[in-house]
């Protein structure tokens, strides 16, 4: 496989969440987490949104961090499914979470079908991806993606209704591969209280669904 740099495609910052990624909470809530604010709500869900992952991982590769390693979805999502927001309902997912401490390797292959990498930052940052029309073996690094610990989340075209295109799609799916010298783990400093960062969550929520924010400034390009 041929080797390639990866590319940081531009984008801008979501205004809504402006600075938040960069933010940390001054305060400790009183039951004993940090409090979540508006400037740190983006910092603490996706961290939320990480240590919910990595529970899974740990429980499908047991004895070992739950890093450096793909979980395959065997099943699409559907419309009762709020794990992921606004999923593809023609898809197979897959997830990694990457410690960044020492260079990992993604290689994804051209099969003919449909793949994508979507790398998001501990921050929630999006800073590239990866598309299987571009097929190759791509280093990732901490310098290059802005954050130590980041997520791989891949996603596999796949046709639900024809047992033989499922097969395939998880074969498609396996090809995926990661190597690290040292898949390192991910336990983060920061301790959230939950209460607050469900409040935000509510707060968010219920502003979005009121259109306050236009969604072209939520979502960048």
């Amino acid at each position: 496989q041929p080797k390639h740099t990866v590319t940081i495609h531009a984008h801008k910052k979501m205004k809504f969440f402006s600075l938040l990624a960069i933010l940390l909470a001054s305060k400790c809530a009183a039951r004993g987490g940090m409090e979540v604010t508006n400037a740190t709500f983006a910092y603490a869900e996706t961290q939320h949104m990480f240590g919910k992952f990595l529970f899974k991982l740990k429980k499908l590769y047991p004895e070992t961090s739950g890093t450096g390693m793909f979980a395959h979805s065997p099943n699409v999502t559907d419309d009762r499914d709020t794990k992921v927001p606004r999923p593809n309902f023609d898809t197979l997912y897959s997830m990694a979470i990457l410690d960044l401490t020492e260079p990992c390797t993604l290689t994804i292959e051209d099969t003919g079908r449909y793949q994508s990498v979507l790398i998001i930052t501990e921050h929630h940052y999006m800073p590239t991806y990866f598309i299987n029309s571009k097929p190759g073996t791509y280093t990732l690094t901490e310098e290059e993606l802005g954050d130590k610990n980041v997520v791989a989340l891949a996603r596999t075209l796949i046709d639900s209704e024809d047992p033989e295109e499922m097969l395939a799609a998880y074969k498609t799916q396996r090809l995926l591969q990661l190597s690290q010298t040292d898949k390192g783990k991910y336990d983060p400093e920061e301790k959230w209280d939950d209460d607050s960062l469900e409040e935000r969550r509510m707060f968010f929520t219920d502003l979005g669904a009121r259109k306050v924010v236009p969604s072209g400034d939520m979502f960048g390009l």
